[in-house]
């Protein structure tokens, strides 16, 4: 078979290629971290999630005035490397952090400082001492000053890169996958100079997990679909799934062994492969977690694996297992590698950890855990609430952060929506229904499990008390602590707003629908919205109504509906109003925008947003701007 070249065609020898890495850059100065003494811990047990905690305000990436601050969290770590100097770099999806392990003091860098994105997948290290990362945004080069990015202008397939890694002479090796429109997975080579770019229909054009090359030269590549193979001549390409052995076709690692053998991690163990057959392991074997992320091997010879429930090492005979943290979130291990002095550092969903055959040692930044934040609101008493897809809920004091979770009584740490009674008690709504904070411990409220949509479930609270959910299965109202639906029409209620006459709007994934008298009731809007999907609704501060759809934003006057001029191709997730009477609108990878009565003005990750896909805006008693996108807040005072 033969590959199909886009950009230009690659060489007919892989060891021909000639390697000169450049490295061209401009940067900010990065947040740095004081040393902290935090002394090594013996091996734990994992043991339950921790209750409420706070943890201090992280050193925040800022802008010139007017001036943007990103919190984001670089302890979900996915992938490590030590640089030559002995620096432990780690690609976490907050960024890219620098660590010093002998005083753990660390520096981190955002887009604040030069990254094209903050969402980073992988990280190796040149010959040359540089450093080129996987991002979301293209090729990723630190040479010890500066940054320079490498997009699909320069020669990529796609600009959403998922792996790197160099050849025996030292060429660099990119893999891609689908970004979009316009937009292919598949395989790129830098010779120092230029890119040069190739795909084909047989497993390149999902996207690239993993590259490895093997002692004869050819290349190996770990996609979504199983192990592709490429001989010597640039030109052949093989692909092996379960059909031929494999365990699984969804390949996350690989490496080559001194023996010459093949280690693939897989999701459903590890594989080790001869070139003759392919032998499996797995948790019948030893493998405390059949999910293999990374595969390292030590200096003595062993191989570690890198499993959501801890590392395990095999020596060749026995299997032996580790917890990396107490906690669940600290167990998830995503890379591994080994220091010159043998010791070993994992990667985990809660920061690194430095583990030799007594202690055990973390390595954390102070941030948040608010990648997955999904809605923000503030309380009466001036406090930030935030609700993430996966840790549940935090408040931020203005100094502090603290966490919810299910161990606290919510009904589970999904939150979709925080609002507050007029008491200032606050409830949230997740996926197995609503929670209610009196001050020192939640109550749950959970729906029936066929009452759960497939949309995140709005809420809402009227003048009378009255507290509604958007479902799958409609609108439920809660009465004496149980849900009742309240309208069996068949639609996935997506957003509402409670109304002042104890009406509500509610917004669904065909249109408009009103709640009134005891009866839902589709909104006439002229053919404007009845085939959008309603995301967004609020009223403006001169009585009329906005709506997020997703095809752009209306506003109505009591009479005609209008069109607004901004995201007009575009989702709008959501909508906040100023304390100045503007209007905040974010979209679905447009970045936010804010309308002052007169223009509009947009807002990007150019800008300072932490990414161009918004889940939330609220607005602070002193005005600033607190946005919810996907990766973590962007705080803006303006």
């Amino acid at each position: 078979m033969h590959i199909t070249t886009f950009h230009s065609r690659l060489s007919h020898s892989l060891l021909l290629l000639v390697a000169a890495l450049l490295a061209a850059c401009s940067g900010q100065s990065p947040i740095t971290t004081a040393p902290v003494d935090a002394p090594p811990t013996s091996p734990p047990v994992a043991t339950a999630e921790p209750l409420p905690s706070e943890t201090p305000l992280p050193p925040p990436t800022d802008t010139p005035e007017p001036r943007w601050t990103l919190f984001t969290d670089g302890n979900e770590v996915r992938d490590l490397a030590f640089g030559a100097d002995g620096t432990l770099w780690a690609a976490t999806v907050g960024g890219v952090v620098a660590w010093n392990v002998t005083d753990q003091s660390y520096t981190r860098y955002t887009t604040l400082e030069g990254l094209p994105s903050n969402q980073v997948g992988q990280v190796t290290a040149a010959p040359d001492g540089s450093l080129w990362f996987a991002t979301g945004s293209g090729v990723l080069c630190y040479d010890g000053q500066s940054w320079n990015t490498y997009t699909v202008s320069d020669g990529l397939l796609s600009n959403r890169v998922t792996a790197v890694a160099f050849a025996p002479d030292g060429s660099l090796w990119a893999g891609s996958g689908y970004d979009g429109e316009g937009t292919i997975g598949g395989l790129s080579h830098f010779d120092g100079q230029t890119w040069a770019s190739t795909t084909d229909d047989n497993g390149l054009d999902d996207g690239l997990n993993a590259i490895a090359f093997a002692p004869d030269g050819t290349l190996w590549l770990g996609s979504g679909i199983g192990l592709l193979h490429l001989d010597t001549s640039g030109m052949d390409l093989k692909l092996y799934s379960s059909a031929d052995g494999l365990p699984s076709s969804s390949i996350f690692d690989l490496l080559f062994t001194s023996d010459g053998a093949l280690w693939i991690g897989t999701d459903a163990g590890a594989v080790r492969y001869d070139g003759q057959t392919w032998q499996l392991y797995d948790t019948s074997t030893g493998l405390v977690h059949n999910q293999v992320f990374d595969i390292a091997v030590a200096p003595d010879g062993r191989l570690w694996f890198a499993t959501p429930g801890g590392v395990t090492v095999y020596d060749g005979e026995t299997w032996e297992s580790y917890a990396t943290g107490e906690f669940p979130e600290e167990n998830v291990v995503f890379a591994l590698v080994f220091a010159a002095d043998g010791s070993l550092y994992a990667g985990t969903g809660r920061g690194i950890v430095r583990m030799d055959e007594v202690n055990r040692q973390n390595l954390r930044t102070a941030d948040p855990p608010v990648s997955d934040a999904l809605t923000v609101a503030f309380a009466p008493d001036g406090s930030l609430w935030v609700g993430t897809d996966n840790h549940g809920i935090l408040r931020f004091d203005g100094e502090t952060w603290q966490r919810y979770t299910t161990l606290d009584g919510l009904a589970d740490d999904s939150i979709h929506a925080i609002v507050f009674a007029s008491d200032g008690t606050p409830w949230a709504a997740s996926w197995r229904g609503a929670s209610r904070f009196d001050g020192q411990s939640w109550q749950a409220f959970p729906i029936q499990s066929d009452q759960v949509g497939n949309s995140f479930h709005p809420l809402a609270i009227t003048p009378d008390g009255n507290v509604w959910m958007g479902t799958g299965r409609g609108l439920l109202k809660l009465e004496k602590d149980t849900w009742q639906v309240v309208s069996e029409a068949d639609l996935t209620g997506i957003s509402l707003l409670a109304m002042p006459d104890n009406t509500l709007w509610v917004g669904t994934d065909s249109g408009l629908m009103r709640w009134e008298e005891g009866e839902l009731t589709q909104v006439d809007t002229a053919g404007k919205l009845e085939d959008k999907r309603v995301w967004a609704l609020l009223p403006a501060s001169d009585g009329s109504l906005w709506a997020g759809t997703s095809h752009g934003l209306f506003s109505f006057d009591g009479q005609v509906w209008t069109q607004a001029g901004v995201f007009e191709d575009n989702t709008v997730t959501c909508l906040a109003l100023g304390i100045d009477g503007s209007l905040w609108a974010g979209s679905w990878g447009g970045g936010a925008a804010r309308f002052d009565r007169n223009i509009w003005q947009t807002f990007t990750t150019q800008d300072g947003l932490v990414s161009n896909i918004i889940h939330a805006i609220s607005v602070a008693p002193d005005g600033s701007v607190w946005i919810a996108a996907q990766g973590g807040l962007s705080h803006y005072q303006p």
